[in-house]
Order: C-alpha cells, then structure tokens, then sequence
C-alpha cells in the first residue's frame, strides 16, 4: 500500500512587502480519495509594484487558489502542465509570477512526481546525501525570470504556459523533495544546503522542520555581507552587490510520513 507523505512549509516575506502579505503565493492540497498530492509555489514579480503600484502578490494567490480547487474538482488524471495553464487562465488579476507545481501520484512503490516548472521559483531532490535532481532556471536576462502574467483586459503578458519546462521521476520512498522561490537559492549555495540538509536526521525530522531550517538560513543572510548566489550573479552583470538579498522566501518540503 502507498505510504503518505508528510508536507511542511515556511514563508517569511519581504518586511516592506508584509503588511499586504509579501509577493509569494502557495498551495499544499491532499486528495484522500485518490492518495495524491499538489503543491504549488507562485512567486509574484516586484517590479509591478515599483511601476505601476499594483502587488503582483495578489495575482500569485489567485492562482494558486484555483490550482488548489481545480487539483481538488478533478475526478480524472490530473496534469501538471494542463492544471497549471487552466489555473494561468482563471486568473484575472493584473500581474505576473514565476511558478512551480508538483502533482505527486501514487503508484504501487510509491509516487510518480509529475513537475511544471516556469521561471526561476526551484525544485531539487535530496536522496542519500546529494541533491540529485535540479533543474536551471528560466530567465529573459539576468534578474528577470520567465514569467506568467496578464495585463488589464486580460491580455497576455511575457511568456505563456507552453514556455514552462516538464519533468517526471520516480519520488523514492527515502527522497526528500523540496520545492523553494529564489530566496532560497539566491542566499544559499548549494554547498550550504547540503550541510544543512545533512545535518538532519531527515527521516526524524518533520517536513515542516526541516522547511524551517532552510527558510531561517536562507533569511539569515538577508542582510549578510558573506558571499551568496546573488552577488556572485550581480557582479559577473557588473552590479557591486555584496552579500545577500532580502526577499520573500517559501520553502515546501515533501518527503515521507514519519513512521512510529
């Protein structure tokens, strides 16, 4: 019998942007009936906010809202790519967002992930001590992701759904799975990650605090002058950027159900 998985997520927003709940968006939804799982993280694009004063933090929620409904509606197989596109569709807030959703379906060993990816939100799989799956981000230039957006009366704006990237593996029962915005992986290198991740005894460990120790190293070099993703990027653009970079962070982790 398919086991069930344990999901934990941690969201710190940018402390401007906290008052009106930062720019990222997420949904965990659970279809009992079905043993199956989606999750989904929507990163909202700051500029809209700076140029025309409208957070793109509400058109990432609305999406995310009607991935969740629609993910929980579905009687049928449910797509990645198609449940993220229909949900691009509903929306009608004026905006844009980067954005990552997982379906996890169960299979007679365990879970088949099936992963939309749009942007420069990320995903890896942490199995026997490596990250082993991760893919590269989607950018126009630097600092400016692939993105889904629409602009007043429904226009399409930057890249569509078809832009996104696909990608379907076998989830191992021991595989830890962690699906982040580009708070993580701009303030954390890879190498930190893992001497974080094995620093833990995952498989006691709870989704939600391993999420935790993520999110909090990763907002802990906010405002540190160590050296980061971030400032290496900048300054190979030639931006004098040192240290990290403040922005909302959401970090979700998927890995098995803690057995007693």
């Amino acid at each position: 019998m398919t086991y069930s998985l344990d999901i934990g997520y941690t969201y710190y927003p940018h402390p401007k942007k906290a008052s009106f709940g930062g720019e990222d968006a997420f949904c965990v939804a659970h279809d009992s009936w079905k043993h199956r799982y989606m999750v989904a993280i929507a990163d909202g694009v700051g500029s809209w906010l700076d140029k025309r004063g409208v957070s793109a933090g509400d058109f990432a929620r609305e999406l995310t809202y009607h991935a969740d409904r629609m993910f929980l509606d579905s009687e049928g197989e449910v797509d990645a790519a198609e449940l993220a596109e229909s949900a691009y569709l509903a929306t009608d807030q004026i905006g844009s967002t980067t954005l990552i959703l997982g379906v996890l379906n169960p299979n007679d060993w365990g879970y088949m992930a099936d992963i939309y990816y749009l942007g420069d939100s990320n995903f890896f799989v942490f199995r026997d001590g490596n990250i082993i799956e991760q893919p590269d981000e989607q950018e126009v230039e630097w600092n400016k992701p692939f993105q889904l957006g629409k602009l007043p009366g429904g226009i399409i704006y930057a890249q569509e759904p078809q832009d996104g990237e696909r990608y379907s593996f076998p989830l191992d029962s021991e595989d830890v799975l962690v699906f982040a915005t580009d708070g993580l992986f701009d303030n954390l290198w890879e190498d930190d990650i893992l001497f974080l991740m094995n620093s833990m005894d995952l498989e006691r460990t709870s989704a939600q605090d391993i999420s935790k120790v993520l999110a909090d190293a990763a907002m802990e070099r906010w405002t540190s002058k160590e050296s980061t993703p971030f400032e290496e990027s900048s300054r190979t653009k030639g931006y004098d950027h040192t240290g990290g970079k403040t922005d909302d962070t959401t970090v979700i982790v998927v890995k098995r159900e803690r057995l007693e």
